[in-house]
């Protein structure tokens, strides 16, 4: 059961980090995201350790190397990344939408959100933030309240890895969408919470 509790415990970490500190810590948290999304393709591509370690590496260091040397088109990929996640997750979890519209809905979004973070680069790198940070917060606090008694049933005999991405692809899929309602009055209160707290301190 120590494989589920580390995940959520992760997943709930880079919640708060996103929610609450999202501005201050965006790129280095971007690069993390990035690390670990070049670990999960890189087991999809290659199944091993050594190739899903490698592909994160180097994604984390292509990505850092944008923000530090091309500002504005690092901001640009980030809000065109932040804005296709936020919308996959809202098509794909909360309303029902047949491809391939969902994916034209979803770039649109996109290339909206690397306009706007360009345009309005603090206000909305806020906002992006405090939903992703919030999205994933709220889920996890209702699979919690549901399962606090049950995370045993979550446990996978193949190992951490094999949970962990079960565990994840369940959060993400078929419970977000079972329990979209609940998830949703959850994840706006805490969106709230957490643009207010970021906004507070971007002003001081």
């Amino acid at each position: 059961m120590l494989s589920v509790i580390v995940t959520l415990i992760y997943l709930a970490c880079l919640g708060l980090l996103f929610c609450f500190m999202g501005r201050k810590l965006f790129y280095p948290l971007l690069n993390i995201g990035c690390f670990f999304g070049g670990i999960a393709i890189g087991f999809s591509l290659f199944d091993t350790t050594l190739g899903a370690v490698i592909s994160g590496v180097v994604l984390g260091i292509i990505f850092a190397l944008l923000t530090k040397f091309l500002y504005k088109t690092s901001l640009a990929l980030s809000g065109a990344v932040l804005g296709f996640l936020i919308s996959f997750m809202v098509v794909n979890h909360y309303v029902t939408i047949e491809e391939p519209l969902n994916y034209i809905i979803c770039i649109s979004v996109g290339l909206v959100f690397a306009i706007l973070f360009v345009v309005k680069s603090d206000l909305f790198i806020i906002i992006s933030t405090s939903c992703t940070g919030a999205s994933l917060l709220g889920t996890i606090g209702v699979f919690l309240f549901q399962n606090y008694n049950n995370l045993s049933n979550y446990v996978y005999a193949d190992g951490f890895i094999a949970t962990a991405t079960h565990l994840n692809e369940y959060l993400m899929g078929s419970f977000s969408k079972d329990n979209s309602i609940v998830i949703s009055i959850v994840t706006v209160i805490v969106f709230i919470m957490g643009f207010i707290a970021q906004n507070s301190k971007e002003k001081k």
